[in-house]
């Protein structure tokens, strides 16, 4: 019985790492990913042979969860935003906003936002893309955050 729970606890593991690679994989997989990036003009992502991406990843911001440690993300919040946003970003946080409210639940917010507080920078192995090269160099380059699920596994965070 010993064995078999070590074995179990193995492959979770190894499945568990095995699942992150293949998120970053398909993240990275399509150029067509990067479009809404404002490049100078239309046809500089054509022109990118290989798309670089720095080799450690970063930390993701907590607020991506929930505005501060005492106030979730909810429609008052984000009509309330609205009237001090300027222009320029009030349809983006408004957007963002009201799209987390209605995907986490108070709980859930809660849960990542102290999650991604416990996150280190790691190293991406790399990813079995053509067009993707991970680099360790300063310059025009992507990055990647690490991947935080919610408690049910349903979403992943990139």
């Amino acid at each position: 019985m010993k064995n078999i729970v070590t074995i179990l606890l193995i492959l979770y593991t190894s499945f568990g790492f095995c699942q992150d690679k293949e998120l970053y994989r398909m993240a990275f997989a399509d150029k067509n990913n990067f479009n809404y990036l404002n490049f100078y003009d239309d046809t500089t992502l054509d022109r990118m042979d290989t798309l670089k991406v720095l080799k450690t990843t970063k930390k993701l911001p907590s607020s991506m969860f929930k505005y501060n440690r005492d106030t979730y993300y909810t429609k008052e919040l984000a009509d309330s935003l609205l009237i001090y946003s300027n222009k320029h970003n009030k349809t983006n946080t408004v957007n963002y906003i009201n799209k987390v409210s209605e995907l986490l639940a108070f709980e859930e917010q809660d849960y990542l936002y102290n999650a991604v507080a416990n996150f280190s920078k790691n190293d991406i192995e790399s990813i079995p893309v053509g067009h993707v090269s991970i680099v360790d160099t300063v310059g025009f380059m992507f990055y990647a955050t690490n991947i935080v699920y919610t408690r049910n596994n349903k979403y992943a965070f990139l």
